[in-house]
């Protein structure tokens, strides 16, 4: 009975002592029991083994509550190292290496492109990033939505310097960075001029030197005359 006492009282010690050596140098997790270096919480160090993470499916993943900022796993789904760069509350998880991540992106492009006449219709297309399948559009016309679910939006109501852009979204499985924004498309809408009206002279037959003008139309670059 003495001897288990004493075996007990000296298993405690070692275990105060060990928490003691834990807490101050870190864990070393070695074949031969070396401490952890001193700049090191965690010290592994073996030249035949690797270090594994928790794996979950992307599924999983998603299913932790309120994942902490940095959380990082391996997920199974798309061969990549995955972690919370956003908050508990609001997470954001990215990938550290490639394995078959898709990265969210998509571009946009006008026909016809500016500058364009006022009322003219412009179709704009959207081009996802390869990999991508079924993503979900939002146009936006000066930051606001117009337009439906489509790759395509077409509008014969812009105005001068309107902005367009689509922002693309999908829950596609190893897709990171979604929801994504396109680039910029700057309108330059310049106006119809309105027709002109001729002032003319009363002129003799045969006569010359009449001179005929028109009142000077806002928009128009140059005048062409005719007979």
């Amino acid at each position: 009975m003495k001897k288990l006492f004493y075996l007990s009282i000296a298993f405690i010690g070692l275990l105060i002592c060990s928490s003691t050596l834990v807490n101050a140098q870190g864990v070393g997790v070695n074949a031969t029991g070396a401490p952890a270096d001193n700049s090191a919480g965690l010290d592994v160090k073996f030249n035949n083994k690797g270090a594994l993470l928790p794996r979950l499916s992307t599924s999983q993943r998603d299913g932790i509550s309120n994942p902490a900022t940095g959380l990082t796993i391996f997920n199974s789904d798309c061969g990549a190292y995955n972690f919370n760069a956003g908050t508990p509350s609001s997470p954001n998880w990215l990938a550290i290496n490639s394995g078959s991540n898709v990265a969210a992106s998509v571009s946009i492009y006008a026909n016809p492109s500016a500058p364009i006449c006022h009322g003219t219709n412009v179709t704009f297309t959207a081009i996802p990033a390869s990999g991508i399948s079924s993503p979900d559009y939002q146009w936006q016309v000066n930051g606001s939505n117009v337009g439906g679910n489509s790759s395509t939006y077409s509008d014969n109501t812009l105005n001068n310097n309107d902005v367009v852009t689509c922002i693309l979204s999908t829950s596609q499985s190893c897709v990171t960075g979604s929801p994504a924004t396109s680039n910029a498309v700057a309108m330059i809408v310049t106006s119809v001029p309105s027709t002109p009206v001729i002032n003319a002279p009363i002129a003799c037959i045969n006569t010359s030197n009449n001179v005929y003008s028109v009142t000077p139309i806002p928009g128009a670059s140059y005048y062409k005359w005719t007979v």
